[in-house]
């Protein structure tokens, strides 16, 4: 899909407009925009905040297995 961006003032503060062209019916397209503050920071690192959660969850369940085999 076309894809588009544009940054505006909006309330006094930079922002950056997203636009994604999702899919056309009937020669209507429709148009995905998603604002974001230009100052923002990108979320890279909440990807690995996630996976050291998903990682430290399995840990703690095989853990506890062991535990209780240990126990019975």
């Amino acid at each position: 899909g076309v894809q588009a961006t544009t940054d505006l003032n909006v309330g006094g503060r930079r922002t950056r407009i997203g636009y994604r062209q999702l899919s056309s019916v009937d020669g209507r397209a429709l148009i995905l925009a998603a604002p974001r503050l230009v100052e923002d920071p990108p979320y890279t690192d909440i990807y690995a905040v996630i996976l050291a959660a998903i990682l430290g969850f399995a840990a703690a369940v095989w853990l506890a297995a062991r535990a209780a085999d240990a126990l019975s």
